[in-house]
């Protein structure tokens, strides 16, 4: 071993044993295990400064399970997770930083969008410090290549003003803000954090050596709205100035990031369309299997086994309109939240208007009217006191309307994956003849009807008969 890796693992290990612990969690760690033994670490990679070739070494499963290197990253005689990062010496993890790393990386990315609330929680202590700057213990960051993608870096100062670094727009200039009230720690303090996002909203909380709540809350803007996020956690050292032997030391004593999948990502996303549609369905979370339903109901699965709903295997095929409701889930994680898309799909363009049979018009007598649609298939819905019908209101069509009296008529028809027809009106104007159940007496003739015409005219014939033999005489 290196001299000074060994003069440092002595320091660091002997630093280790002098601080308490107040994390309940530190009993259960044994410190003849390696770290991942210790620490869930399955849905982790280790990020770390020294060379491999020309890069930075990253370590993933399964290596990562039973890793343990005294140089960097190790089991502490408390059972401790430890890691150190010096401030000059090594390889930067990427091309868009100068500074030197040991961190985890959580493997499970998220949007701000998915409406889930995320978080991660943490216990440790700082044993040292760079000698200037800071070095950061936990992190939200933007998964996208370039600069500019952390949108909060919990950051420890120098002499141990703890401040949430944040940048309300992607991109943007890093804010150092102070925690309400102010958190301040001496070095070998126990240090519990936790980090969440939800619906954008990012709280920050810190306690000291089981002390009272620090918090610091802000909103990220809409520039984050496509990017991923995922939890960093560890000893990001911001001091590139200094020297091999000095750096940052920081054990970790609990670390956990309660693992949900991802939502559901549709493609092409909800909308109307006029041709049918082949629907994918991805998440963020890498090998997750996904259940959906149609009918509206919320899809379900157990141990792997869909118990509502259809298991997603391939494209899905939509030709009307449809609401597609669907869950992500993977071994190990909770099942993610339910994604809803409603697809609106107008294949055909309109519905025909309605037709009436017979045509409006007047008439002598009752009518019997037959509603029709050039559209195959399609539901018609009239009315009959002068209100306009919708696909809810309104009587279904189902066979000719009997029209007694004056009335209009109004109908629509509409179809599944077409738009409504325009509601068509035709006014019927009823009007019986005399001696057919009306009455065509004039007025004041008193009602008599056809019984009354009938003597008048074998009056007035009787009375030209008489006038006619008188003429004769």
């Amino acid at each position: 071993m290196n001299p000074k890796h060994a003069f440092r693992l002595f320091a660091s290990l002997a630093a280790v044993a002098l601080f308490p612990v107040f994390s309940p969690r530190a009993l259960a760690l044994d410190p003849t295990k390696a770290p991942g033994q210790n620490f869930d670490l399955s849905n982790f990679d280790l990020q770390a400064w020294p060379c491999s070739g020309s890069n930075d070494t990253t370590v993933s499963q399964p290596q990562l399970a039973t890793f343990n290197d005294s140089s960097f990253f190790y089991t502490g005689s408390d059972g401790s997770m430890v890691m150190w990062c010096p401030d000059q010496g090594g390889c930067e993890t990427s091309t868009n930083t100068t500074h030197l790393r040991t961190e985890l990386r959580n493997l499970t990315d998220w949007h701000v969008t998915d409406g889930q609330t995320h978080i991660e929680t943490a216990t440790c202590k700082v044993l040292q410090q760079p000698l200037s700057g800071s070095t950061i213990i936990g992190q939200i960051h933007g998964d996208v290549s370039g600069t500019g993608s952390e949108a909060l870096k919990l950051r420890w100062m120098v002499g141990g003003n703890l401040v949430a670094g944040n940048k309300v727009t992607e991109g943007g200039t890093e804010v150092y803000s102070q925690f309400s009230p102010a958190a301040n720690a001496n070095l070998g303090d126990t240090i519990a954090y936790t980090l969440q996002e939800k619906n954008s909203v990012v709280t920050v909380t810190v306690t000291i050596n089981g002390g009272s709540l620090h918090t610091y809350q802000y909103t990220l803007d809409s520039t984050w709205t496509t990017i991923p996020l995922y939890f960093k956690a560890g000893n990001y050292n911001q001091d590139d100035t200094d020297g091999t032997t000095d750096g940052a030391l920081v054990a970790f004593y609990a670390l956990n990031i309660p693992s949900q999948a991802a939502m559901p990502i549709f493609s092409p996303a909800a909308g109307t369309f006029t041709s049918a549609q082949s629907i994918t369905v991805t998440s963020l979370t890498s090998g997750a299997s996904f259940a959906y339903t149609t009918d509206g109901s919320a899809p379900a699965e157990s141990g792997g086994t869909v118990t509502n709903g259809t298991f997603y295997s391939g494209a899905i095929s939509i030709g009307s309109t449809i609401t597609l409701n669907a869950l992500a889930f993977k071994s190990g994680l909770t099942d993610s939240a339910v994604a809803t898309a409603a697809y609106t799909i107008n294949i055909g363009g309109t519905v025909s208007a309605p037709t009436f049979s017979p045509a409006a018009g007047t008439y002598s007598s009752a009518q019997t009217v037959a509603i029709a649609s050039a559209t195959s298939g399609a539901t018609i819905r009239y009315t009959t006191d002068g209100s306009a019908p919708t696909e809810t209101a309104g009587i279904v069509y189902s066979s000719a309307v009997s029209v007694s009296a004056s009335t209009t008529l109004k109908a629509i028809a509409y179809k599944s994956g077409l738009t409504d027809s325009a509601v068509a009106a035709a006014a019927y104007a009823i009007q019986i003849p005399a001696g057919n159940g009306g009455s065509s007496s004039p007025a004041g003739s008193g009602g008599g009807g056809g019984a009354l015409d009938e003597w008048f005219l074998v009056a007035l014939a009787a009375l030209g008969a008489w006038r006619w033999r008188q003429a004769r005489r």
